[in-house]
């Protein structure tokens, strides 16, 4: 996960999905509607969740300079 931390908006949707799947499959009685309406939540939040995420694990290379001089400058 270290290497890759980016979880795409396609698995987050495949597992919604899934899940709604599994759910069904145990008695959970879901119209046609409600699965469409919890899908249409997921394709909407999976973008802004993985954003969010994916902007939390990467630094601007403005940021990664000033961060840089910062170390010489204590450095030195």
């Amino acid at each position: 996960m270290r290497k890759e931390p980016l979880i795409t908006v396609a698995t987050i949707t495949a597992l919604a999905s899934a899940v709604l799947s599994a759910l069904v499959a145990f008695g959970i009685n879901l119209t046609e509607a409600q699965s469409t309406s919890i899908l249409g939540l997921v394709a909407v939040a999976a973008p802004l969740a993985v954003a969010w995420f994916a902007r939390s694990k990467v630094a601007s290379p403005n940021t990664v300079e000033k961060i840089q001089a910062e170390q010489t400058a204590n450095a030195e």
